[in-house]
C-alpha cells in the first residue's frame, strides 16, 4: 500500500479501532489472491471454468462456422481470455471492475456466436 495513513479514511466508522494487524492489501496474482482469498478448491473450479470456455470456443472454430462473424467474435474472445488470464500472473485485475466486465462480456459474446455457428451449422 503506498499510503497508509489513507486506508483510514476509506474504513467505515462503525469498525472497531484498532484494527486487526495484518495486511490490508491484495496479491499481484490472480491465481495467487483467489486461492488465497477464497481457497485452493475455489482457484482450481475458476481455472476449470475458464479452461471449458476456451475448450468450447476452440471446439466452435474447429467446427469451421461459415460466418466470417462467428470467427471473428470467436477469435476475439479467445485471444482476451488469454490477454487477461497472462496479464492476471503480475496483478490482480479481475478485481478490477471494468477488466471483469470486458472479460464476462467477452465470454457471453463468445457463447453467443458459438451458438450462432452451431445453428448455422445444423441448418446445412
Amino acid at each position: 500500500m503506498k499510503d497508509p495513513a489513507q486506508f483510514d479514511r476509506y474504513v467505515p466508522a462503525d469498525i472497531a479501532r484498532p484494527l486487526p494487524t495484518g495486511w490490508y492489501g491484495h496479491l499481484h496474482n490472480i491465481y495467487i489472491q483467489y486461492a488465497a482469498e477464497r481457497g485452493i478448491p475455489t482457484m482450481l473450479a475458476m481455472m476449470w471454468l475458464i479452461g471449458k470456455v476456451l475448450w468450447d470456443f476452440a471446439s466452435a472454430l474447429r467446427g469451421k462456422p461459415s460466418s466470417t462473424e462467428a470467427r471473428f467474435v470467436l477469435h476475439g474472445a479467445i485471444a482476451v481470455i488469454l490477454a487477461i488470464l497472462a496479464e492476471g500472473l503480475l496483478e490482480y485485475n479481475l478485481g478490477d471492475s471494468e477488466v471483469l466486465t470486458l472479460f464476462l462480456a467477452m465470454i457471453a459474446f463468445g457463447y453467443v456466436a458459438k451458438e450462432a455457428a452451431d445453428v448455422a451449422g445444423s441448418r446445412a
